[in-house]
This record gives C-alpha cells, structure tokens and sequence, in this order.
C-alpha cells in the first residue's frame, strides 16, 4: 500500500497516485489490487487508500469463503496429474479429459468450485447430451467431472461441500434395442487367414497373431523377438504404442501378462523369425500400421473375400468369444488374464456371445409328453417320452 506523488508529463503539475495490494493469507492465489491517479493531494489520496485497504480486504476474505474457482481446480488436478500423482494416466487420455472440460464445464471456469450446484451439472450434461454426444460419452464426460471435482474436494481446495455438482445427475436417452456385437464367427476367422495366405496379403501375420494371442493393436506393434520364449512357449506382453507420439508406453492396464503359444502359432512365429531375421520386431512393420490404418486394411479385405466387415479391434472380440465356446467357462479366468481383462463385468459380453451364460439350462427339465396314441392318414403313429424328447414312430 502507498500514496506517492508523480508530475504530470504535459502539464507539468503534481498528482497523487493510491496504490493498494491485499494478498490472502490462507491462499497466495487469492490478491485484490487497486491503483488510482490523478488525485489532487495527499490528505486524500491517504483517504481513498483507507477506504481500498478495507474494500480489497472484504473482497479477499469473501472469496477465501468462497473458495478458489473450478478453473483452478482443473488446472491443479492436471498439473499433478501430468507429474504422475495418480494413476497412470497417458498423454492422450489427459488431453481427452482436458477437452472434454474446457468443452462442457468452460461456463464454469470463473465460478468458485463450492458453489456450483447439482443445477449447473444437470445442465452440462443436457448441453453435451443435445449437442450429440451419445450416452456412453456424456457418461464419460460425468465421470471426468466427478474425478477432478472429488480430488478438489478431498485436497480441501473446494470446502463447504460433500459431493460434485453432476453428483446423481441422470440424463435420460431414448431406449435403444440392444445389438448383438458383430464378430467373425469360427469360421470366417478361418476364412480370414486361409484367404491372407494364399493371396500372400502382408497383414496375414498380424491378423493370425492377434486371433491366436488375443493382444491389443499398440501391443502387437511394439512386440519385439526378445519378449518370446519358444522353450516355454511363452510371450511377456510388457507394452503398448503411443501413436501420437510415436514411442512405446505401458499396457492399457500398467502391467504386464503372459500369453501362451499355441501349435500355430508355434509355426506362424517361426515362420516370422526366418523371414525377418534382422529386426528386433516380432510382426512385419506395415507402413500403413505406423499411421494408424490397421483397421482400414482389415475392413477393405474382409468385404474382398465376402465375409463379415469388422474392425482390427474386433479380432480380440473373436479370440475370446471363440475360446470361450470352446473351452467354456472353467478356463474363463485363464482367458481373461491371456487377453488382459482385469473387470469381469466387462468380460460378460463376450460370456454372451459365446451362450456360455444359458448353457445347459434345460438339459434335463423333462418337458416332454407322456405316451399318446395319434391315429394319423399313413396308420398309428406313437408318440413317446424319451430324454426329453418328443420321438416319432410310424406303424
């Protein structure tokens, strides 16, 4: 705080200048300023400095009550985030929770966090809900909001409050008649590689890794020789690629699994070791891979040869749904853990896919007729109970 005293440039007379700075105590980020000149004299400049330092004071000590605003509280949280507080979360996932902030909570930034209400949450997510995001993004969109909301919370940045202002909102869409998830049955998988074999496509090798090995694209990509033992037949998936910024990076779940070599694959990896004898890399480097087009090929082949377009995601859809039905469920922890599944709520879709969820409900409930007599056109036919079944003989 001060009052000094300046010449004008121009007309050469002496003024005033009021000068009042008041920082929070309790929070360094919280100041209040004001600058006033042209004052005629001192006596009042000391007036109006008296009447600033208590003005900038109530305002201070109103918005340490208020608390700092979501704004702040944004930019806290990815600032830890980005320096590895918490999880692991990668450089593309960070910039996929930034946009969606500063794209549906922008009209939030200058509030203080503790006074937004469940009001202002709900209208968020009708805002990005009537601009066409789809259900599962505007629940992705809460999420995000809920995480950074809560840590503000729990740092005692945001105080006064218990829970998120999108805390309990729920945004009604249309019901939507559930679609059966499109994979390739056994047997166009089978047609898939017979068809890249003899046509000597050069994804071949990818696309029989993946339906033998069930790993995800950026896992495949980064694989090198090293992470197979034939001895064991066994391969340590340890990585995935982060395309944005061209370098390895961790798995999607941060840890790493191992996956078993089957007869084929046996023979498709050898193969790959006496073809490309002088790269560190397991599976062929595509160029089209490197950018990004995997699931381009895959969909452009399979219309070629008449089967079911999908995309290269998808194989590992194939791989579990396929395993599944073979092995059934007494494997399906085994399964889970070869393809990296960690939730098993989220497995139960490819549990669906393969009938595993109804297998076996009927055998033996003996719904069947007791023994009639039909006297039919051709004679008697006898109808009788057996194993369940209704049998026919005709006399």
């Amino acid at each position: 705080m001060a009052v000094t005293s300046y010449k004008d440039e121009k007309s050469g007379k002496e003024y005033w200048m009021m000068y009042v700075n008041i920082r929070s105590q309790k929070d360094s980020r919280i100041r209040k300023q004001k600058r006033i000149r042209g004052i005629e004299s001192e006596a009042q400049g000391l007036k109006l400095e008296k009447k600033w330092i208590k003005k900038c004071s109530d305002l201070v000590t109103l918005e340490e009550y208020r608390g700092i605003s979501w704004s702040d509280v944004v930019d806290l949280w990815f600032l830890e985030a980005e320096q590895g507080f918490f999880k692991s979360y990668s450089p593309n996932t960070l910039r996929t929770y930034r946009s969606a902030i500063d794209c549906w909570t922008s009209e939030w930034f200058d509030a203080p966090a503790a006074e937004l209400s469940k009001a202002d949450g709900k209208e968020a997510l009708l805002f990005a809900k009537m601009s066409g995001l789809s259900k599962t993004s505007v629940t992705k969109v809460k999420r995000t909001i809920n995480t950074i909301y809560n840590w503000g919370i729990q740092e005692r940045y945001i105080q006064g409050v218990h829970v998120s202002p999108v805390f309990g909102v729920d945004v009604q869409f249309d019901s939507q008649q559930e679609k059966v998830p499109l994979i390739l049955t056994k047997n166009e998988c089978i047609t898939l590689l017979t068809e890249a074999r003899e046509r000597e496509n050069e994804w071949y090798y990818v696309w029989a890794f993946v339906l033998n090995a069930a790993c995800r694209n950026g896992e495949c990509y980064t694989l090198l020789k090293s992470d197979v033992d034939l001895v064991n037949r066994n391969i340590k998936i340890t990585k995935g690629w982060d395309y944005v910024n061209k370098r390895a990076k961790a798995t999607k779940s941060a840890d790493w699994r191992n996956v078993y070599i089957n007869d084929y694959l046996l023979g498709v990896i050898q193969e790959l070791f006496r073809l490309y004898p002088d790269t560190p890399y397991l599976l062929p480097r595509i160029k089209e891979w490197g950018y990004g087009a995997q699931a381009a090929a895959l969909r452009k082949f399979c219309e070629e040869i008449g089967i079911t377009s999908v995309t290269f995601h998808t194989l590992r859809a194939c791989w579990a749904t396929h395993t599944l039905a073979e092995k059934g469920l007494r494997y399906v922890e085994q399964i889970m853990a070869m393809g990296g599944w960690k939730d098993r709520k989220t497995f139960q879709i490819y549990i669906r896919l393969a009938g595993l969820d109804v297998q076996g409900v009927t055998d033996g409930i003996g719904m069947s007729p007791i023994v009639t007599n039909h006297q039919g056109p051709n004679g008697n036919v006898i109808l009788f109970k057996s194993k369940g079944f209704m049998n026919q003989v005709t006399t």
